[in-house]
């Protein structure tokens, strides 16, 4: 689908994707409790064959010619992919990609073999590794093995991201981390010489449970004792990131949440790349994708609590985007926005094509997918 042959009122609005992420397995080395794709060794996903993800690659930039920057490559635990994780990569960077491994780090057990690894993918073509930690992946991951990947990833000049899931119930936190000495050290290096290799992220704990089970809702309602700030921004995921998991299908967004909101998946399978470009579009006519991406969960369900006469819940203003989104696609909230979308979709559908129109400077009439 040309943007020639989009709505007219879609014109200057739809944006490509620019980074590909593929959901390689939902396998992994560890059994996190509460892991948001419910991630363990035994899961009978599937995993991506090299010939599959390959396909995949070809199909996305045949799509989006010129649009696609990355390609990252996540799960599950991307590196059970064994020999298939470094050549794909080379693919990528014979494709002309950036590449990106989102890992657990079980295979950093040493300094010397979390360098020995990142060395060999990095001369593959990898260009980013991301880490998550936190009292969860502690119990499966020792902590000391995330700091061999990212003392490895600095002295080879290759960017790291690690994020470290908060929660007001957790032990572990993200300054705890930021203060391990190997870990000071580099931030200090860093702020001396202004450079940015290793980024720190206090990410917010979110469970794969359904919401409100009593597990769940006693680390809902536990006191917010760490300033986590309230997260006033658009979901960026929406719209910048096509992603594919292990059975082909496309989901919206590469959301924590995304697996179980039906409302937030774009295809039920890849098809054709002119079949995935046309499904990417047609987003661009959901008012309420729109006004996810343009403001963010929290000032939908701020909307709604107003609408209805009640204040946004404490407990609830600053946990993760992902928990906020889920909490929107509730039956009775879903029910609310039916009666007032109509009101909102014309400033969503303005506040949209501005935010395209600054990003591009920078460097139909919308539909609600909840309305029948």
């Amino acid at each position: 689908m040309s943007q020639a042959e989009m709505p007219d009122a879609l014109q200057g609005l739809g944006r490509a994707p620019s980074i590909v992420t593929l959901l390689t397995t939902y396998r992994c080395t560890a059994a996190c409790a509460h892991c948001c794709f419910g991630c363990n060794p035994k899961h009978r996903g599937g995993t991506m064959s090299l010939r599959r993800m390959r396909r995949y690659v070809d199909m996305v930039l045949e799509a989006f010619p010129g649009d696609i920057k990355l390609l990252a490559l996540s799960g599950g635990e991307c590196s059970l992919l064994g020999w298939r994780l470094p050549l794909i990569i080379l693919y990528a960077r014979l494709r002309g990609l950036m590449s990106r491994i989102v890992t657990n780090g079980h295979w950093a057990t040493s300094l010397t073999r979390a360098t020995r690894r990142l060395r060999w993918l990095q001369r593959l073509g990898l260009t980013e590794v991301n880490f998550s930690t936190e009292d969860d992946h502690q119990a499966w991951v020792p902590l000391e093995r995330i700091v061999h990947g990212c003392v490895a990833a600095y002295r080879l000049g290759m960017r790291c991201v690690v994020n470290v899931e908060t929660h007001p119930l957790h032990t572990f936190t993200y300054h705890q981390f930021r203060e391990i000495p190997a870990i000071a050290e580099i931030l200090a290096a860093q702020q001396e010489s202004g450079t940015e290799l290793l980024t720190i992220v206090p990410g917010v704990w979110v469970t794969n449970e359904p919401l409100h089970t009593p597990e769940a809702t006693r680390k809902e309602e536990a006191p917010n004792g760490m300033e986590i700030p309230p997260r006033r921004q658009g979901c960026d995921s929406l719209f910048n990131t096509l992603t594919i998991d292990p059975q082909g299908r496309i989901p919206a967004c590469c959301g924590l949440t995304v697996k179980q909101n039906a409302f937030l998946q774009v295809a039920d399978r890849v098809g054709s790349p002119q079949e995935m470009r046309q499904s990417w579009y047609n987003q661009y006519t959901d008012f309420l994708k729109l006004w996810l991406e343009a403001e963010g969960p929290l000032a939908v369900l701020e909307y709604i609590y107003r609408k209805q006469g009640e204040p946004v819940p404490e407990h609830w203003v600053s946990r993760h985007a992902c928990d906020l989104c889920r909490e929107i696609f509730r039956p009775e909230r879903l029910a609310a926005l039916r009666q007032v979308y109509h009101e909102l979709e014309g400033g969503i559908f303005f506040r949209s094509l501005l935010k395209r129109r600054y990003e591009a400077h920078m460097g139909g009439a919308c539909r609600c997918a909840i309305a029948s």
